[in-house]
């Protein structure tokens, strides 16, 4: 009976052991986004709450944003919040979900971002690290664009 309960106290330590790895997973990625940090100046989008112009996503709304992790995208509206000399950044009504390989899942506020000079390409973007914005993860979702 005492290798029994060593087992069962080895694969509880395993458990936790993988739960808190998938913790520190999620917190790096988050955190190395924060890092790359928009540089230059924000500005609130004019009406940017009920009446401003908003996105969807068209097709999946999953993808894997670092090895091991993967966002999900909520449902639309993406409603225009900021904009900087490049583009608009859509927040989405309800926080991202991160999830990773071991099962840890994270929310995060954020959204997409759309460069003016695109014609329906949008990018992953996550609220103010250290008071401003992530820069957009390079991955895309085919969004379809609306105005008030």
């Amino acid at each position: 009976m005492h290798a029994g309960s060593r087992q069962t106290e080895w694969r509880e330590h395993q458990r936790l052991g993988q739960r808190a790895g998938g913790w520190l997973l999620c917190a790096g990625v988050l955190l190395s986004v924060g890092a790359c940090a928009s540089s230059g100046p924000l500005q609130g989008v004019r009406g940017a709450e009920p009446n401003s112009s908003w996105v969807a996503i068209k097709g999946g709304r999953v993808a894997e944003v670092a090895s091991g992790v993967q966002v999900e995208m909520p449902d639309a509206p993406y409603r225009a919040r900021y904009s900087d000399a490049q583009g608009v950044y859509y927040k989405a009504s309800v926080p991202l979900l991160y999830r990773t390989s071991l099962g840890t899942v994270c929310a995060m506020d954020g959204g997409l971002y759309l460069r003016h000079d695109s014609q329906g390409d949008a990018r992953i973007w996550t609220e103010p690290v250290l008071l401003t914005p992530t820069m957009p993860y390079p991955t895309y979702f085919d969004v379809e664009r609306h105005r008030p």
